[in-house]
């Protein structure tokens, strides 16, 4: 199955799980918002920031589903990432403030000779808990997000590293939306997903790498630490 199947896949199994059983509000988030620092919840992972070109384009999006849904947690635009490799999860703060300080010492080294994929937007992609855009790469003949972060991990190893990662990821995405509520209306919303005005001409170059640690589960800024850029080799187009 080539990669654009298999998200096709991937989201039709997502959204059918929604159709037959609703959403699951985010009740530690919903907390969080009323009671900031109340998520103690600390993760460790390289993430990328979206350039200005797709940052406004994720607006627009959230502003098209806000129409329908405004009563949920849509990221700030300060806040909006992609993970590229997500190392620990649900860690107290000090093991993932220690990993991260080994881990930036070598980080340089991780990364020295490794190409920067470019990805483009693709479908947008609800589950029980939140809405992402999914990325692809450019090109349908390799997963360049997949081989960039194999190489990753390949090399935490081969430092004495160990990823614990939530799931294993298979393709680029960017969570724009959290619910907080149920859905009004199911079926209505569920096209609205389906319909989305996606802009797939918009390309990401991703040639920056950041090590952020602390409550990263919505890398909200004022409660993560960040070291970086790590940065990727631009391969030019023919």
């Amino acid at each position: 199955m080539d990669l654009k199947n298999e998200l096709f896949a991937y989201r039709d199994k997502a959204t059918s799980l929604v159709r037959k059983e609703g959403v699951s509000p985010d009740l530690v988030l919903t907390n969080e918002l009323a009671n900031p620092g109340s998520d103690t919840r600390s993760g460790l992972s390289f993430i990328c920031w979206p350039n200005e070109k797709l940052l406004e384009h994720i607006s627009s999006l959230q502003n098209y589903l806000k129409a329908l849904e405004p009563n949920q947690y849509y990221y700030p635009k300060t806040d909006l990432h992609l993970t590229m490799l997500e190392i620990r999860f649900n860690e107290p703060l000090k093991v993932v403030e220690d990993l991260a300080q080994k881990i930036s010492s070598i980080g340089a080294n991780i990364f020295c000779d490794l190409k920067a994929p470019i990805i483009e937007p693709y479908t947008l992609v609800t589950d029980p808990k939140g809405l992402a855009l999914n990325l692809l790469p450019d090109t349908d003949n390799q997963n360049q997000l997949e081989i960039l972060r194999k190489t990753i991990v390949e090399r935490l190893n081969q430092n004495g590293f160990v990823i614990k990662p939530r799931y294993e990821a298979k393709f680029g995405h960017i969570t724009l939306m959290r619910y907080l509520n149920q859905i009004k209306d199911i079926g209505s919303w569920l096209h609205a997903i389906d319909t989305a005005p996606i802009n797939q001409s918009i390309s990401w170059t991703l040639d920056s790498l950041y090590l952020s640690w602390g409550a990263d589960w919505y890398c909200m800024l004022n409660r993560n630490t960040q070291f970086g850029p790590y940065t990727l080799a631009i391969t030019p187009h023919p």
